[in-house]
């Protein structure tokens, strides 16, 4: 499964302080070789899903003086720190977490 794009998204949420809501790749049903995941599973990848897109952000996330490089920004694919946040739902019942800046470990360069 693939993260959800920016625009396939309702967000119904505007992050405030240091925090970050994003979108969460969708649990897989089955496994690469094609082995049906029970919903046990599905429930635990959820919980655990490092991977998403961020679909808003405060405007003083990553506006700290220690941090040096460059800033994830609105769009951008993301990993961040496994349980981080809080689990949310998107006006459009997309999974999502509301996240610390500090909790994204890297930005995923996605093909264009």
């Amino acid at each position: 499964m693939a993260i959800p794009l920016l625009s396939d998204c309702n967000v119904g949420l505007r992050a405030s302080g240091f925090n970050l809501v994003v979108v969460v790749e969708p649990p897989q049903e089955q496994t690469k070789g094609g082995i049906l995941l029970p919903d046990s599973m599905k429930d635990k990848e959820t919980l655990t899903q490092t991977r998403g897109r961020i679909v808003s952000m405060s405007p003083v996330a990553f506006d700290f003086a220690s941090f040096n490089g460059e800033a994830p920004k609105l769009g951008d694919a993301v990993i961040f720190a496994k349980l981080a946040g809080i689990r949310t739902t998107l006006a459009d019942g997309k999974e999502a977490r509301i996240i610390a800046d500090k909790d994204v470990a890297a930005i995923i360069e996605e093909a264009a």
